[in-house]
């Protein structure tokens, strides 16, 4: 008898937070993913698990919103993003309204198909009045997508 083989993983690239598959890669930190609006209110330290084929040529993105109404209360926001524990990147979004991170992915080391943990820590957290839950910000995608100009 030939043994079988696994079958293969499919690849989770993109994630955007109101489709199925946000059940299944939002490891924490996200209410609701999977469902509903495109934004989703992340806590302060969301994680996420991805499975790729390669990064060459990709940059980590996120497409997200930092509200007024929590800028008002933290200021400007510090975005820390972990890769399987090593710190990636930080960065600080010191306006309110809609923003978009890229950063080239080249330099993580990714086995094919294995499962590549995204972590994010924000800094200072909103922490809502009446139930003291920490907020991050409301995302709507985050993911690995092709660097701008290649194919």
């Amino acid at each position: 008898m030939t043994p079988v083989a696994p079958e293969p993983q499919p690849e989770v690239r993109l994630i955007k937070m109101n489709s199925l598959d946000a059940r299944f890669a939002v490891l924490a930190g996200v209410d609701g993913a999977g469902s509903g609006e495109e934004r989703k209110w992340t806590d302060d330290q969301p994680r996420f698990q991805f499975r790729v084929s390669t990064l060459a040529a990709c940059d980590l993105y996120l497409r997200y919103s930092v509200p007024e109404v929590t800028f008002r209360q933290t200021g400007p926001v510090r975005v820390t993003i972990q890769v399987n524990g090593k710190i990636f990147d930080s960065f600080v979004r010191s306006a309110p309204g809609d923003g978009e991170y890229r950063h080239p992915a080249d330099g993580i080391i990714a086995e094919p198909f294995e499962p590549l943990i995204v972590a994010l820590r924000i800094d200072p957290p909103y922490v809502a009045k009446d139930d003291n839950a920490k907020l991050g910000f409301q995302l709507e995608q985050i993911g690995f997508v092709p660097r701008a100009g290649q194919p």
